[in-house]
This record gives C-alpha cells, structure tokens and sequence, in this order.
C-alpha cells in the first residue's frame, strides 16, 4: 500500500537532512530525453523539484522554469543556489494550487509515484500544452532491482497500470 506523505512530513525530511532523493546535479535521464527529443529551451514546469538541480540547470541552458515543491524548506534551499530570472520558485501543492498556466515541457522526477493516482494526471494534462511532453521518473515493477524493497525503495507500480493511468489523457 502507498504511503501518502503531508506536508508536515516532506518539511521533517528536509529538516531532519532524510533527503535521499536530493541530487546536486540534474538526473541522467532527463538530459538523455532533453537530446534525445531535441528539446529547445522553452517553459518548463518542475513538479516536486526539491532544492533544484534539475531546475537550476535547465535554467543556466535558456529554459523558462517554474519549479513547485510542497515543501517551503526545499524551496528555499533552491533559492540559494541560485538568482536567476528565468527560475520562478513556488511552494505549492500541485494536487490543490492552482497554476493558471500551460508548459510546453512537464517533468516530475520523484513526484507522480507518490501522488499515483488520476488527480495528479489531470493536473499535469491540464498545464501541458498539446504536443508537450510530460517527462516522469516513475518506477515500474518489473523494472525495479530485486535486492530493493518498500520501504528503501520508492513506491512502484505495474507498466500496465500506469499505462491504464496516464493513457486516456496522452
């Protein structure tokens, strides 16, 4: 069964440096798919961006990005790294804010798998623009190394019952 974690609960694991997620530098994958899909700079939303990496660089390489995280405390570690104008970064509960805004590039590294549900598609589906791309790290079952379990291991789910998921809306 999923844990679905609070607020209160992402703020204790930035205070208590619980942070296994947190990268100094963007993930592999996502550069991968920036060259690989040629991927101009554009808008960008980051989705759970925790204290920016991924940001931060997409924004050194000319992209417009707003990066939420639900956690003040990510936040402003985020906005110490860097100023830049072409980083907006927001606290925000992206399953109850309202962002008003379309995105030609969506990237949620770490947030979809913990806010598995149909809610959260709808949200990214409503804020991408037609033929953006949504770029997600989320774990698949079958994917994930045997030796790793719940509760090391982030939540993971079947590719079918993603697939059911995200499907309908892309």
């Amino acid at each position: 069964m999923q844990t679905q974690f609070t607020k209160e609960n992402w703020e204790n694991f930035y205070d208590i440096g619980n942070t296994p997620w947190d990268r100094s530098v963007p993930q592999e994958e996502l550069i991968r798919i920036i060259k690989e899909y040629c991927i101009t700079p554009c808008n960008v939303l980051d989705i759970g961006c925790g204290t920016g990496s991924s940001s931060i660089e997409l924004a050194r390489n000319g992209y417009n990005v707003t990066a939420i995280d639900i956690s003040s405390k990510a936040i402003d570690i985020a906005r110490s790294k860097i100023n830049s104008q072409r980083i907006n970064f927001k606290v925000c509960d992206i399953l109850s804010d309202n962002l008003n805004s379309v995105f030609d590039f969506v990237i949620d590294i770490g947030c979809f798998h913990h806010n598995f549900n149909d809610k959260f598609v709808k949200i990214v589906s409503k804020n991408l623009r037609d033929r953006g791309i949504w770029f997600s790290t989320i774990g698949s079952i079958e994917r994930r190394p045997i030796h790793i379990s719940p509760p090391a291991a982030p939540p993971a789910y079947s590719i079918q019952y993603i697939l059911n998921l995200t499907d309908p809306l892309f």
